[in-house]
């Protein structure tokens, strides 16, 4: 439950999350981090974003099977385009 700010990218969108890695592609994990929230719907994939938000334990269900998710506690911002 605490606010934290990464950087990364979009592996895949969901019906109301997507799913967040380090790297801009490869197999999903269980490791990737489910985000959702305000600006989801506009994060882009292979383009690298900062997001800020409550990294939470519960709440929701992610294909991933991760059982932590970060809620965005403000829009997701472009770093740098490929």
């Amino acid at each position: 439950d605490k606010i934290v700010r990464i950087q990364g990218y979009m592996l895949k969108k969901q019906k109301n999350y997507i799913l967040f890695s380090d790297e801009p592609n490869g197999s999903i994990g269980y490791y990737d981090l489910p985000v959702s929230g305000k600006g989801i719907d506009t994060v882009k994939p292979k383009i690298k974003y900062i997001l800020q938000g409550r990294f939470v334990l519960g709440g929701l269900s992610a294909s991933n099977k991760n059982p932590y998710h970060l809620q965005l506690l403000v829009a997701p911002k472009i770093t740098a385009v490929k």
